[in-house]
């Protein structure tokens, strides 16, 4: 008879039928394989139980929380039982259940608990021992592969391998399984930027690879978690980061780049360093001959790119800084407003391109403000994308900024609008109306957004207050059921939207009319569904979907099965539904005090999963304790779940909850 090694008397010895009981407590049970042509059924009373299963064996763990190990044997039998258990899964041919053991004819395959399953793919990618998880039966909660230390390469080129292996075989058991995406090291390479020049820093190739095949969005912070300076940006679909400094950015900055792909994120650390750029050696010039003046009646540039045939003012009569299109090349007055006046001879109207290339006068809209108040234009009024489709223009300071519209959005016009309001009493607000092209396609005002470019939080966002509330009205002011105007409500000084961000009486607005999905839906199987920046509802229905809300105030409906649930940033109103439902939090941003996740209905089947949460120290949960002051606490009250993440005693990150519930420890996934 094989060896039975443990370090607890509770147990008994084996009997002659190979069968083993353990009376209760917490246990550690090391078991050798068996002898050739038996097993041992081996069943683990008490809580917290650890086993080590080797070969060919029957473990029931029954109840508790407890960790079932396969060890390096195989063909092992493995119930968890009731209770928050956890399987590490490191040779083949192992059969999981995560529920309770009655007899092989009598199995129920789930226990109402969260289950944590691990699979250490170096146990199981010997060519000459493949991969085979026979007979699984297991309703999956959360299931975590490690690729750490089974390549030498950090590519993970021999672990995908695998992991599409367990993948194709999990799938055919009707389990859905996403890893976490990989990461080539822990640093990325570091980089200069010299002042006054453009930085576009690109990932290197693999930097970061997602196993599923999934689009990944990135992020990039301080090190120390505040945000990007305003003169840098990172592309949250290419990852590449740019920006030009000033002489006042001079030093070097450590930044945490993030890739995320709406279930799990990664990161590497970038070092920048900002050096003064030389100074030019420029030959003198020779003097130039005086020539002959010419007369003009106006300095002013035309600085809006023309269609060849149009004529434009030969004076800014009212000293916007625009000389304005009169005609179109099809002989027509530009009336971008459409009241009938050409918008060249009215003061507080200004007329130019928003859609096509401007060779007839229906390509044309308008800017208008009320009396008293000035347009002002320092560039062409429309900025056209460049050829990596991103948009550059002058930010705050002075300091170039380069952003790309966000992703899922069809830009209405044919760039983004740039403009400047004047003459305001300092801290005030105004109206600023843009009149629509005749012939614009965009019609239907529930697909429909105004987007400016956010100072704040460094992209472009629908243009909303702290609430979530649209500081725009899409308007039919003709009443023939199309759009033709948006009413903007501009403040001097506002941190997110005005380009100086002071209270100075110049609001710099540089924004675009989009249109784009608001409402998702899944169907009968399991779904993947991402929103936009605008406030979307998404609904799962059947199947065990993943819904992930990016910005805006959105609606998650999960449906009836086990779904996983990110409302990203804003308000959401998140509803899990009849399943096992995983909420997941990654950043406090997610659900600050001021724009908290509301979830309907919760149950003590479904989890919060912050794992990966993004503070400066690891959370810790202290029940409906009263913060003390300690970084990092996360606490429970019958109405919400909360952190301190700075060791104010305040909460930083609140989620309310609208029935009354108290959370338990093994509903948290830390």
């Amino acid at each position: 008879m094989s060896t039975l090694l443990s370090w607890d008397s509770n147990w008994k010895e084996l009997d002659l039928a190979n069968n083993l009981a353990d009376s209760g407590g917490e246990d550690f049970i090391l078991i050798e394989p068996p002898p050739a042509g038996s097993a041992y059924e081996v069943h683990a009373n008490g809580d917290r139980n650890t086993i080590y299963a080797g070969s060919n064996n029957v473990i029931d763990a029954e109840d508790g929380a407890d960790q079932l190990n396969s060890w390096d044997g195989q063909n092992n039998v493995l119930f968890g039982g009731n209770g928050s258990d956890t399987f590490t899964l490191n040779a083949p041919g192992d059969t999981v259940f995560g529920g309770l053991f009655r007899s092989f004819g009598e199995i129920l395959p789930t226990d109402g608990f969260l289950n944590r399953f691990e699979v250490a793919l170096d146990g199981i990618k010997d060519a000459g021992n493949p991969l085979s998880i026979k007979d699984l039966q297991l309703e999956l909660d959360e299931l975590f592969v490690d690729f750490d230390g089974i390549s030498e390469n950090r590519d993970g080129s021999v672990a995908l391998a695998e992991y599409t292996e367990l993948k194709s075989i999990l799938q055919s058991n009707g389990v859905e399984l996403n890893a976490a995406p990989i990461s080539s090291g822990d640093a990325l390479p570091s980089t200069t930027a010299s002042t006054g020049k453009t930085l576009s820093y690109q990932l290197p190739g693999g930097s970061f690879i997602d196993p599923d095949a999934e689009s990944l969005r990135y992020s990039a912070s301080l090190s120390d978690g505040s945000p990007l300076p305003s003169w840098l940006s990172i592309d949250p679909i290419t990852g590449t980061l740019s920006g030009s400094p000033t002489a006042r950015d001079l030093g070097t900055l450590n930044l945490l780049v993030q890739a995320d792909d709406g279930v799990s994120l990664v990161s590497q650390t970038l070092v920048i360093g900002i050096e003064l750029s030389p100074e030019p050696n420029t030959p003198s010039s020779p003097t130039p001959t005086p020539t002959p003046s010419t007369p003009a009646t106006d300095s002013t540039p035309v600085v809006q790119s023309l269609a060849p045939g149009s004529t434009v003012q030969t004076v800014d009569s009212d000293n916007d800084g625009l000389r304005e299109v009169e005609t179109a090349p099809d002989g027509n007055s530009i009336d971008g407003n459409n009241d009938g006046i050409p918008d060249a001879q009215q003061a507080n109207v200004a007329g130019f391109r928003l859609i096509n290339d401007g060779a007839s006068s229906a390509d044309f809209g308008a800017l208008e403000v009320t009396s008293g108040v000035q347009l002002q234009f320092r560039d062409d009024p429309l900025i056209a994308a460049n050829t990596e489709g991103t948009f550059s223009f002058t930010g705050r300071d002075g300091a170039p900024v380069t952003a790309t519209l966000p992703q899922g959005l069809s830009n209405s016009f044919a760039g983004v609008i740039s403009f400047e309001v004047t003459n305001l009493a300092p801290g005030s607000s105004t109206e600023v109306t843009i009149s629509l092209p005749r012939t614009i396609t965009t019609n239907d005002p529930s697909q429909s957004a105004y987007i400016r470019y956010n100072y704040a939080s460094g992209r472009f966002e629908e243009f909303v207050d702290a609430a979530g509330d649209p500081l725009y009205n899409l308007v039919d002011r003709n009443g023939d059921g199309v759009l033709d105007g948006i009413q903007l409500k501009l403040e001097d000084g506002d941190p997110a939207w005005d380009g100086d961000g002071i209270a100075d009486g110049t609001v710099v607005d540089p924004g675009t009319l989009v249109s784009g999905q608001r409402d998702f839906s899944g169907g009968s199987k399991s779904d993947r569904l991402t929103g936009n920046v605008l406030a979307n509802t998404l609904q799962g229905n059947n199947g065990r979907d993943v819904l992930i809300g990016d910005l805006g105030n959105d609606v998650l409906k999960g449906g009836a099965d086990n779904d996983r649930l990110n409302g990203g940033e804003g308000a959401d109103l998140i509803i899990g539904g009849g399943g096992r439902d995983r909420f997941i939090y990654r950043s406090a941003a997610d659900s600050t005090i001021g724009q908290s996740d509301t979830i309907r209905n919760l149950t003590s089947k479904d989890r919060f999963n912050l794992r990966g949460f993004d503070g400066d120290v690891p959370l810790t949960f202290i029940g409906n304790d009263t913060f003390s002051g300690s970084a990092g606490e996360l606490r429970t009250t019958r109405s919400s779940l909360q952190a301190d993440l700075d060791g104010d005693g305040s909460a930083d990150f609140r989620v309310n909850f609208t029935n009354r519930f108290r959370l338990e420890a093994d509903q948290l996934v830390l």
